[in-house]
């Protein structure tokens, strides 16, 4: 193990990376992995009750994206979401209100639908 951080407060944090610079590339936390089974940076929320999260992201730019997948074969998928108990496999929400949802048979739930493609 290169890095392990434990941290036991109630409001605590194992591992913080963070970059200051204001223009640039940067990145606070970066993970690689060469296997061809390996997963390069994982989030576990282990308790069993209240709202936990595993991976969080959040931008605050105008035009930023929270969490993004990108596939760099023609073969890949950009994002996978497997819910393993068969509940909802993805909301989406705006200011905490549900505004679409796909359950966990693939029914899509949605005011409207705009067949005419991406904007």
């Amino acid at each position: 193990m290169a890095v392990y951080g434990t941290n036991a407060s109630t409001s605590g944090v194992g591992i913080k990376g963070n970059t200051s610079a204001t223009s640039g590339d940067t990145v606070a936390v970066y993970g690689t992995n060469a296997s061809s089974s390996g997963i390069g940076l994982r989030g576990d929320a282990t308790s069993s009750t209240g709202f936990t999260i595993g991976v969080y992201g959040v931008a605050d730019s105008s035009s930023g994206a929270g969490v993004m997948g990108e596939a760099s074969d023609a073969g890949g998928t950009a994002a996978v979401f497997d819910n393993t108990a068969g509940g909802n496999i993805i909301v989406g929400l705006v200011n905490g209100t549900m505004k679409f949802h796909v359950n966990g048979t693939g029914d899509v739930y949605a005011n409207t639908f705009n067949p005419g493609g991406a904007d």
